[in-house]
């Protein structure tokens, strides 16, 4: 009996925490991993020292509720894919002494993909993924040699639209609205509906860009009637205010 207290005293507390990993694909995928805990301690890790960092503890709640929300713990293990080139993703969490994580490439169970972003989001990543801050701005001097995540080459640039389309397709950077999502998309319907409720036309992410700015530059020369869907509507809400 004594030997059974002294060997449940000792038993090890699991700490409640989440974690995410996005494995490399065959283009220019960033490929790391970060963990975050219920103190809010973020580590992050890619082909770069591990960076270390903390956020509000609120931000592990919230997350921990849309694990809840979506059922995670009901997923399967892993899903299959239908083609392999993109990346993977598994994100598993620890709560309460239990563990579950979950792997897949481009077919995920609903809600899943959107909590990932989440967790990329409160734990800064769009910022990791970047070599310097100062380039995240529109008044920083055009292109500079970069390397992304350490695996590729090209122009630090926020005036070049594959760098922009990137931003708006994965949506994890900092301060992207529901209107910049719906410019970027070319939604006419959406940016009518959201203008109309009052959102604000010059809500901008963290590096400046607005709806108007991301409509115009990452919409397709084909679509570029969709694009002036936010350029008439955001201006006219723009000056009417």
């Amino acid at each position: 009996m004594l030997l059974l207290f002294a060997t449940l005293g000792h038993a090890q507390v699991v700490e409640d925490s989440i974690t995410l990993e996005r494995t490399p694909c065959l283009g220019t995928c960033p490929a790391y991993s970060l963990r975050i805990d219920s103190s809010g301690n973020v580590s992050f890790q890619d082909r770069q020292p591990e960076v270390r960092s903390v956020v509000d503890p609120t931000a592990f709640r919230t997350l921990i509720a849309e694990f809840e929300r979506i059922e995670f713990f009901e997923f399967n293990t892993s899903y299959e894919a239908t083609y392999t080139d993109g990346p993977g993703a598994l994100v598993g969490v620890t709560l309460a002494g239990k563990s579950k994580m979950v792997s897949h490439w481009n077919v995920a169970p609903p809600g899943l993909e959107e909590l990932e972003r989440m967790i990329e989001r409160f734990a800064k990543v769009h910022g990791r993924l970047h070599s310097d801050r100062r380039n995240l701005t529109l008044q920083f001097p055009l292109s500079r040699t970069f390397t992304l995540g350490g695996q590729m080459g090209g122009k630090e640039d926020l005036k070049n639209a594959d760098f922009v389309q990137e931003d708006a397709y994965r949506r994890i950077k900092p301060g992207m609205t529901p209107l910049i999502q719906a410019a970027f998309s070319g939604n006419v319907v959406e940016i009518r509906r959201l203008v109309a409720r009052g959102d604000d036309v010059n809500a901008a992410d963290e590096t400046g860009w607005t709806a108007l700015m991301y409509a115009a530059v990452t919409t397709p020369a084909g679509e570029r009637r969709n694009a002036s869907g936010c350029r008439g509507a955001c201006r006219s809400a723009r000056f009417s205010r």
